[in-house]
């Protein structure tokens, strides 16, 4: 998907059993769109480990990010945080517009909006000094 342009470059169905093990479906995918001649710059998976350590050694120079609906997943497991289990759903929805609406990657106004949620999960909606 080329987010810049607005377009989607190409799409593929890689059955699980193709491949060895998850990972290496984004192996595949990223071998592909290589063979294709295709620049990457910025690529977003699951949290598996196997996939990051290998994309830190193998793709240096690019931008690597985790699914926000990975990051709350497992948060949610966290014994503290069980709670969150039954806002997943809208803290994932937030976490999403935090990025989305923020372009220009300000990091003091994401924060601003991504921390906002914890005030509504706390039912808190007024006197929260914020600059969004």
């Amino acid at each position: 998907m080329d987010l810049k342009n607005g377009i989607m470059i190409d799409i593929q169905l890689v059955q699980s059993n193709e491949v060895k093990s998850s990972c290496h479906l984004e192996k595949e995918g990223l071998a592909y769109l290589q063979n294709q001649g295709i620049n990457i710059y910025k690529i977003v998976t699951d949290r598996h480990v196997q996939i990051i350590k290998w994309i830190r050694e193998n793709m240096t120079g690019i931008e690597h990010c985790v699914d926000v609906w990975h990051v709350a997943k497992e948060l949610s497991k966290e014994k503290e945080c069980g709670v969150i289990q039954d806002w997943i759903r809208s803290v994932t929805n937030h976490l999403y517009w935090t990025a989305a609406s923020t372009p220009d990657g300000n990091g003091d106004l994401m924060t601003d909006k991504w921390t906002s949620v914890g005030n509504h999960i706390q039912n808190i909606h007024e006197g929260v000094n914020m600059k969004i």
